[in-house]
């Protein structure tokens, strides 16, 4: 099953060499057309393709939920269906394509446009991707932050004086019956505060507002005028719209 990708890979990279050939010789005969650039070409180049070859270099992703025999939940961030999104893989660029994000796995799958096929995509060639208008980014753990980020993606909640982010994750929890095993997916998101280049980790209000202590009036008051209670429902709306409030105080 792992040859797939390779053999798809290499046929559209061929494929991809004869299309680029054949652009070159149809534009040679008029020099004088805007087509005959190096820049033209590339996006015929581009052109050619569904999604650019860059795209498939990873391994099948298989579904392991599958081999349950009741599932309760799933292992993907908000549906799994697949969502239209963005990617910047490989230093380039992709728009319009189909991905889901495994947040048990913490894995990138793309949706091939034309096959059954889905990829997945190689971690460390990910910088950032957005799926749903979610906007998420790839953070590397360094003696700095290691005690407080791992390796993984992030969502960013809000990007300003500040950094909220969001590290989606869920857990699996076999139940095993007589006869079969059962998986249960079940949310255990995080949620941290990028300030003055370092990450701290936010559970609940006394943390949010410890951290942003130089408006620490300013952001009591808010609370209570909006009845923000932090609660486990609210917690991450809450926390969100009092990190917004904050950056708003440093632009008056």
């Amino acid at each position: 099953m792992k040859s797939k990708p390779l053999l798809l890979f290499l046929f559209l990279t061929l494929f991809s060499r004869v299309a680029l050939a054949q652009a070159s010789v149809a534009t040679s005969d008029n020099k004088d057309s805007p087509l005959f650039s190096g820049a033209s070409l590339e996006k015929q180049y581009y052109a050619s393709f569904p999604v650019h070859p860059e795209l498939f270099n990873g391994p099948e992703y298989m579904d392991y939920s599958k081999k349950y025999f009741k599932r309760e939940g799933h292992q993907f961030f908000e549906s799994p269906d697949k969502q239209r999104g963005t990617i910047y893989y490989t230093n380039h660029f992709f728009e319009n394509v189909q991905l889901i994000y495994d947040v048990v796995t913490d894995k990138l799958i793309l949706q091939h446009p034309t096959t059954p096929l889905l990829l997945s995509l190689i971690n460390e060639r990910v910088e950032y991707f957005t799926i749903a208008k979610h906007r998420f980014i790839r953070l590397a753990d360094d003696s700095a932050v290691a005690k407080v980020i791992s390796t993984g993606y992030y969502e960013v909640l809000v990007d300003n004086k500040v950094q909220l982010l969001a590290r989606r994750s869920k857990q699996m929890q076999e139940k095993i019956e007589t006869s079969h095993i059962n998986i249960e997916f079940y949310l255990n998101d995080k949620l941290f505060l990028k300030k003055g280049g370092i990450y701290y980790p936010i559970n609940n209000k006394r943390a949010i507002v410890n951290l942003l202590s130089d408006r620490e009036a300013e952001l009591k008051a808010y609370s209570k005028a909006n009845k923000l209670r932090f609660k486990k429902s609210r917690r991450e709306a809450d926390i969100m719209q009092l990190t917004e409030y904050y950056c708003s105080l440093a632009s008056r």
